[in-house]
């Protein structure tokens, strides 16, 4: 029987094991600063070897101002065939409006970070508020202030539950370090909206849809594409659920349970695979 979690120690051993790749980026190729000079590397390799390769982001920003980021960091267009961000999803979902949910909404959108992550409204059909008694619509893109905490969001909340607004999420991360801290994410707020009995429709991992995308882009199928992230929660359990195969980097956001002095702790990883239902995972520490 195959074991549940399997410690891999270099990531050249994967290379030929499948078609495509799909790496998430912050806690992945990035620290929040700088590019690990390790995941350029292996972003060469796979080029060199002419493999298809997408970057999965749950940024709430459009692909293009990631792909600008990702320039500046060293990492290249010709690193990947595909970039995928949550951000995008959510513009494309304003912009063609594809569904009944989308299609019931109301046009005045409140933001929660406007200026921190602009242009999600341009040349769509809603038009932004900064009235929260105004809106019709909630869309959480994160904090405007890094440094918020969830709980500031408390007020604005319960208005906006009081009145049944739905909110789109355009970032399902609870969190991300930065260094040694931690700053929330669009999940954050969309989780305590969801305790008081708010509406919340996701774009991003683990949801089905932007993995689909990649795959659909690199046109390789779900069980020869390995999934790499930090995340067990989205990046994970999200390509598990399609079959992908998928390599946990454990010194990411998952860093505070899984490492140790010592190294990895394999007993932790493989009960919290095991609480999720998960198995057949790869675990490593980083990219190397």
């Amino acid at each position: 029987m195959a074991e549940a979690v399997q410690l891999v120690e270099r990531f050249e051993s994967l290379i030929d094991r499948y078609d495509g790749f799909i790496f998430d980026v912050w806690g992945t190729l990035y620290d929040g600063a700088e590019a690990y000079p390790a995941a350029v590397e292996v972003l060469r390799r796979l080029a060199t070897r002419n493999k298809r390769v997408a970057i999965l982001s749950n940024s709430p920003q459009r692909p293009e101002v990631v792909r600008a980021r990702l320039d500046k960091l060293g990492i290249e267009p010709h690193h990947y065939q595909s970039l995928v961000t949550s951000g995008g999803a959510t513009y494309a979902h304003l912009k063609d409006r594809p569904n009944s949910f989308y299609q019931a909404l109301g046009q005045r959108v409140f933001e929660t970070g406007p200026k921190r992550f602009p242009n999600l409204l341009d040349d769509t059909w809603f038009t932004a508020t900064s009235d929260i008694e105004a809106a019709e619509v909630v869309l959480n893109s994160g904090p405007e202030n890094p440094q918020a905490k969830a709980e500031d969001f408390d007020g604005l909340l319960n208005r906006a539950h009081a009145r049944g607004l739905p909110m789109i999420c355009a970032n399902p991360d609870l969190e991300v370090y930065v260094g040694s801290s931690v700053q929330i994410c669009a999940g954050s707020i969309a989780a305590a909206y969801e305790t008081l009995g708010g509406e919340v429709y996701y774009h991003g991992k683990p949801h089905a849809g932007v993995f689909e995308n990649c795959l659909s882009e690199l046109a390789v199928a779900a069980a020869d594409c390995l999934m790499v992230g930090d995340n067990i929660r989205t990046d994970v359990t999200g390509a598990r659920a399609l079959g992908m195969p998928a390599l946990w980097l454990a010194n990411g956001i998952d860093r505070g349970a899984l490492m140790t002095a010592q190294g990895i702790d394999l007993q932790q990883a493989t009960a919290m695979a095991a609480a999720r239902g998960l198995s057949d995972i790869l675990l490593m520490a980083q990219l190397r």
